[in-house]
């Protein structure tokens, strides 16, 4: 048996024996004690899926989700079905959908958000003379009722979003004379019913697609329509097929040039007035829509995973965009458009992997840099924590490219490296490999914090992935006991665009993360819970973050406490980074610049954080005494110098151990998982379903 260093070489040097001379090698090298900015944030990398994944059956089909790091899942499924919606005599009567609610089960088993489209009509609620479902109903407001209903059956299982139809402006959706007039009937109609079923649900709109029949009179109508009658929107969802130089930001039709930038279009619309809802794309591909078959086929080799790692690119950078499904999670035969991460037996494509990989990696970035001349077509991340590191390189070329990877300061002194490939002949079995699987490689156990530099070939098109793990696995501290309700954040959007500051918390690892793009600025994210515990630790990280004299200067986390869903007290944690002169609000709860009670912590005012809260030493009776004991917390960052960042971890109280110690890094064992303990539901004292994120669902790197 060859041993593993020594298996690594003989391929190493198989490799060589094509590379060219050293001065056509690129110099990629790494610095992992440099951050970077925009976060490798996991909703980047969401999926849909037209239907279900249910070949050979919806819980087999969602098995290899389990080694994939998904935010949130789309299944494009009709809710309102004949089966569901009867309407007799005066009288509604609702069920639930038995596969849906199946969905929403596997989903969160593997702590994934749902998002759910409500459409089409019911049989018992279409005009006499209907010939499509996708025709609007009878009655606008009777089907809103039916809505309502179905919704309410779901009520308390979080999170869950639902999207008011799908496509509205296109006559295959929506079957009308009037796309925008009828839309704006159901979305009038529907959306008002969802908050009534759940108000602790998120309600999504308006699913407008990059298409010839979308205009932006269709979007600008509709936030008129959404802000004038204050509509509940928590998401702006758009779709949108074609890579984003194209189909994000100008699409022609032969002489018909409309020029469809959509999400321009979407931020202009909603300005600065709707600065708490994201946009989302609740479908997106990077070929186009219609395109013939030799496109799609494309989409199952390497050549579509590279493109998929290129457009992911694009929208790490988009920091109002939280979540971007792509199509398609699983391709189910001949009746279905090809494409997808697995087939129907449950093989895996080039673009599963390049999933897998950029969930593994942490997610906090470091400085990557390909040269001063790189190789045509390389591109590449790079992340560390207190848990791994990773590099993460593709090449979207057809020519191979030969680099000569180094990297430097590493987060732990001892580890191994494993490298993975995915090309023509590696995890790719409509290719040359004769494996749905990329193989990992012991590279080498390296010692002092720095790997010794990789000279390798990366095939055109090709990915490379470099996992880096430490000898032994950092403490990570028991799990906070919380309910989680929601998220929040702020998008940041101009008249023009958007700042590049972010916010985001990661319902997996009550982890926030926030960060400033330029020298002011606001990155501001937060989450609603119920059942908050008496005490929780925070602990993080700040990264290049500067010391200001501006009195809106702030690095602080607030506690807003809510009953019956009204905040009635506040209370502003923060380490020095804070005027009580300032003016800049808190864009929900109880809003207001600073809050009733400022506490400063002088544990929260350097680079490593860490610090106790008593939750209940500062609530008001009427919280103390309230069933949900619900609060939002929010992690609040501005006008910290550019490119400044923090991450917060929320940890039980007790938790002592120093920031250098617990950090910001997420679990990583995923034996559990594999083994089939992907988590499960409990129930609060109110019986409600709650999801509740657990260690043992945690897998491989990454949060």
């Amino acid at each position: 048996m060859i041993p593993a260093r020594t298996f690594f070489s003989v391929l190493l040097i198989t490799s060589l024996a094509a590379v060219p001379s050293a001065s056509a090698q690129t110099q990629v090298s790494v610095d992992f004690s440099k951050p970077a900015y925009f976060p490798l944030l996991k909703g980047k990398a969401s999926l849909f899926q037209e239907g279900l994944a249910e070949k050979p059956s919806l819980e087999v089909a969602m098995q290899p989700l389990d080694d994939l790091k998904i935010r949130a899942f789309r299944p494009l499924v009709n809710q309102g079905g004949d089966k569901l919606i009867s309407y007799e005599n005066g009288e509604l009567s609702v069920t639930r959908d038995r596969s849906l609610t199946a969905f929403i089960s596997e989903t969160h088993k593997r702590q994934i958000v749902p998002i759910l489209p409500l459409y089409q009509s019911p049989e018992d609620l279409r005009r006499a003379d209907w010939k499509t479902r996708q025709e609007p109903p009878r009655d606008f407001n009777l089907y809103g009722r039916a809505m309502e209903e179905f919704v309410g059956l779901y009520e308390g299982t979080y999170p869950l979003m639902w999207e008011v139809w799908n496509e509205p402006q296109e006559k295959a959706y929506l079957d009308s004379d009037d796309t925008s007039r009828d839309y704006k009937q159901i979305y009038q109609n529907v959306a008002p019913a969802i908050r009534r079923a759940d108000p602790d649900t998120l309600i999504v709109g308006p699913a407008v697609a990059n298409s010839e029949r979308v205009s932006g009179a269709f979007i600008e109508t509709f936030v008129q329509d959404v802000k004038k009658d204050d509509l509940p929107l928590d998401y702006f969802s758009i779709h949108s097929y074609g890579r984003h130089k194209k189909a994000l930001r100008k699409r022609k039709r032969g002489a018909d040039d409309r020029n469809d930038f959509i999400i321009e279009k979407a931020r202009m619309a909603m300005g600065t007035d709707f600065q708490t809802v994201p946009l989302v794309f609740t479908e997106y591909e990077y070929y186009p829509a219609g395109a013939d078959v030799p496109w799609h086929y494309l989409r199952e080799l390497t050549v579509g995973a590279t493109k998929f790692l290129t457009d992911l690119e694009y929208f790490i950078e988009q920091t109002d965009i939280p979540f971007v499904t792509w199509n398609r999670y699983q391709h189910q035969g001949p009746n279905h458009r090809k494409g997808g991460l697995i087939d129907n037996k449950l093989r895996k494509r080039p673009i599963f992997h390049a999933f897998d990989f950029y969930g593994r990696m942490p997610t906090e970035r470091k400085m990557l840099s390909l040269g001063k001349e790189g190789a045509k077509g390389l591109k590449g991340f790079a992340s560390a924590d207190a848990m791994g590191a990773g590099v993460l390189l593709w090449n979207e070329s057809e020519e191979a490219a030969s680099i000569d990877l180094s990297t430097t300061n590493l987060p732990f002194e001892r580890g191994s490296v494993s490298m993975y490939r995915v090309d023509s002949n590696h995890g790719s079995y409509l290719e040359e490999s004769s494996s749905d699987e990329s193989i990992p490689v012991l590279v080498e156990h390296f010692q002092k914090g720095t790997l010794e530099s990789q000279r390798l070939q990366i095939p055109g098109p090709g990915i490379v992935y470099f996992e880096i793990l430490p000898e032994s696995e950092p403490r990570q501290g028991a799990y906070l006991e919380a309910s989680y309700i929601r998220s929040w954040q702020w998008a940041g959007r101009t008249e023009n665009g958007i700042t590049g500051d972010y916010g985001d918390f990661d319902w997996r690892t009550w982890t926030a993360r926030v960060g400033v793009k330029g020298e002011t600025g606001r990155g501001v994210a937060g989450v609603t819970m119920d059942n908050t515990p008496e005490v929780v630790s925070f602990v993080g990280q700040t990264f290049s973050m500067k010391a200001s004299s501006d009195p809106n200067a702030l690095l602080g986390i607030r506690v807003d406490y809510l009953v019956d869903r009204k905040a009635i007290k506040s209370v502003l944690l923060h380490g020095g980074t804070f005027d009580p002169r300032r003016s800049t609000e808190l864009p929900w709860a109880r809003e207001g610049a600073t809050a009733d009670k400022v506490i400063e912590i002088p544990e929260l005012g350097g680079e490593h954080l860490a610090t106790e809260f008593s939750f209940d030493a500062h609530a008001p009776q009427a919280w103390l005494r309230s069933e949900q004991r619900r609060t939002i917390v929010s992690f609040w960052m501005e006008n910290t110098g550019a490119e400044s960042q923090a991450v917060f971890r929320m940890l039980p109280g007790g938790v002592t151990a120093s920031a250098e110690r617990l950090e910001v890094g997420a679990p990583r064992d995923g034996n559990e998982l594999r083994n089939g303990s992907v988590g499960r539901e409990l129930l609060n004292e109110k019986n409600r379903t709650v999801l509740r994120p657990f260690p043992d669902v945690w897998h491989k790197n990454g949060g």
